[in-house]
């Protein structure tokens, strides 16, 4: 396994000042869970999504090594999925899109909740795959989806370097506390 597949997300790491410090906690599309489990060694609740059992498998294994807690959960998050309402202190989606999900992202924080989302924009065209408008963000569309969330963090531009550079949006945003 590569360093890429085990170590989280850069972009989580740089954000992690505004990660709760307790609470449940959501990893959309984990894949192999190594943003999950970033998650679980902060001491945040973890359940990691994903549709690929393989992937799950090998996440509860890294898991077990590490002596941490996750609920891992093979779901379909294409076939009608949506998280339960005002359930999570905090939901994670990186390298995913699916947009029918993103209007439910808000809705099922708690209150002081927070989203952390990044995905590719349409500018990866210019570096590779993936190419499909299915898989890309366009222009502010995820600050548009997130409307009634405050942001804290936006970067709609490129990372990485001349031989492995990616066209992101990464955004950070809160449901506000209610009065």
């Amino acid at each position: 396994m590569s360093h890429a597949e085990e170590a989280p997300a850069d972009w989580l790491v740089e954000q992690a000042a505004w990660l709760p410090r307790s609470g449940r906690a959501l990893d959309v599309a984990c894949g192999s869970g190594r943003n999950a489990l970033f998650l679980a060694d902060r001491g945040l609740e973890v359940v990691g999504l994903d549709r690929d059992e393989e992937a799950l498998d090998r996440a509860a294994e890294r898991a077990r090594a590490r002596s941490l807690e996750v609920t891992w959960r093979a779901q379909e998050l294409e076939q009608g999925w949506r998280p339960e309402l005002d359930a999570w202190d905090l939901i994670l989606v990186s390298r995913f899109l699916f947009r029918p999900l993103l209007p439910a992202l808000g809705p099922a924080l708690r209150p002081g909740g927070r989203l952390f989302y990044s995905t590719f924009s349409r500018d990866q065209r210019a570096f590779g795959r993936p190419h499909r408008e299915d898989f890309l963000l366009a222009p502010n569309e995820l600050l548009e989806a997130c409307r009634g969330l405050r942001v804290r963090h936006y970067f709609d531009g490129v990372r990485g370097h001349e031989q492995a550079s990616e066209a992101v949006v990464e955004l950070v945003a809160e449901r506000e506390l209610m009065t």
